[in-house]
């Protein structure tokens, strides 16, 4: 008895692939002898480059003894003839991977197939047969963008059967058709029974959208409220500093002025100073700029520009120090001059005093 159910359930693993084309049949057609898996979940771990790997897992309840002996012997038959479970599987999945090539354009194929046995205890016992594939170009890809299920459009979906596409690494899921029965942030899955269309089923991943960093972007808005802060203390600080500065400077050009011998101090003087004759300023320098310098001007010249600026009339000691001559130069240009009728001269005291002659002496001479 025993060993009629092993051959019953090898039977069903193996006539348990996928069909052909993936869009008709189911994964849990009967077996011979009425044996068949209690549930067939179908995992289907998508990649960011389109490939998937996909996990078959037939789980068949061990509920008696002999079931339980049975599937022992199961485990020990595909430890022994492996491949005469996997390369008919193989061969199956291969043919179905070949038609949704064709359906999809898409260039595909099928490698890494493996299968594995082992008890599995959910509250009760189940032996638990997993086949395991990698199909490439499962997926779609666009850019960063993953779309996947085009390669089994119209799949069925029989009573205790779950499919599940799980989002590459670091992926969400964006959009899925048809409502899915569950759904994850980054994974979506269906019970049977289910019919799909030939749009379906569809699950389109991405990467999440990048997040704010809030804590960087309050401190950045500190950090520029401090700096305008700081921008608009500086700016004050010079203001008033100038300001300052301008106080004292006229305080000290004040006493500077009054310290001067022959000059007022007093509130005319002040105001005087506070409200310089702009229009003057204006003349003097004007008549600094059209005078040639003294080097260009004859011994004679320069003594008249030093009386012309004195009002007509000087010192001789003046023209001394203006002209940088020595007192032996100075009397021997002011003689000539006297001789030629240039200049004219009288004594106040012991000071020699020179004029020119057009101008008024306003004073007698002693």
């Amino acid at each position: 008895m025993q060993r009629t159910v092993a051959a019953a359930l090898a039977c069903a693993l193996l006539l348990l692939a996928v069909p052909a084309g993936a869009t008709s049949g189911g994964f849990a057609a009967l077996a011979p002898g009425g044996v068949s898996p209690d549930r067939v979940d179908l995992t289907v771990d998508v990649a960011e480059n389109g490939s998937a790997t996909w996990t078959v897992t037939y789980r068949l309840a061990l509920a008696t003894e002999n079931e339980t002996a049975a599937f022992e012997d199961l485990q020990r038959d595909v430890r022994a003839n492996r491949s005469a479970y996997l390369d008919p599987f193989a061969e199956r999945i291969r043919t179905t991977v070949r038609t949704a090539e064709n359906a999809t354009g898409r260039p595909m194929n099928a490698t890494a197939f493996s299968v594995s046995t082992r008890v599995q205890s959910i509250g009760s016992q189940y032996g638990v047969v997993a086949y395991q594939f990698t199909w490439h170009g499962f997926a779609a890809v666009d850019g960063r963008t993953v779309r996947a299920g085009d390669a089994i459009a119209g799949f069925y979906l029989d009573e205790d059967t779950t499919l599940t596409l799980s989002a590459p690494e670091d992926y969400r899921v964006a959009s899925v058709s048809p409502p899915p029965t569950t759904r994850s942030e980054n994974a979506v899955g269906w019970e049977g029974p289910v019919t799909f269309t030939d749009e379906q089923p569809r699950a389109t991943f991405a990467p999440p959208a990048p997040s704010v960093p809030w804590p960087l972007v309050a401190g950045g808005v500190a950090l520029l409220a401090a700096l305008a802060g700081a921008g608009l203390w500086y700016r004050r600080r010079t203001r008033t500093g100038g300001a300052s500065g301008s106080d004292d400077a006229g305080v000290e050009t004040s006493d500077t002025t009054a310290g001067r011998p022959g000059e007022s101090s007093g509130p005319d003087a002040a105001a005087s100073d506070a409200e310089p004759d702009t229009d003057a300023g204006e003349r003097e320098r004007g008549d600094a700029a059209e005078r040639p310098p003294a080097e260009l001007l004859s011994n004679e010249e320069r003594v008249k520009r030093v009386l012309r600026e004195r009002g007509g009339r000087a010192r001789q000691q003046e023209v001394v120090a203006e002209t940088g001559w020595t007192e032996a130069k100075t009397s021997q240009v002011v003689s000539g001059m006297r001789e030629s009728g240039d200049l004219e001269s009288f004594r106040i005291g012991r000071e020699n005093v020179l004029k020119l002659p057009d101008v008024d002496e306003g004073v007698e001479e002693s």
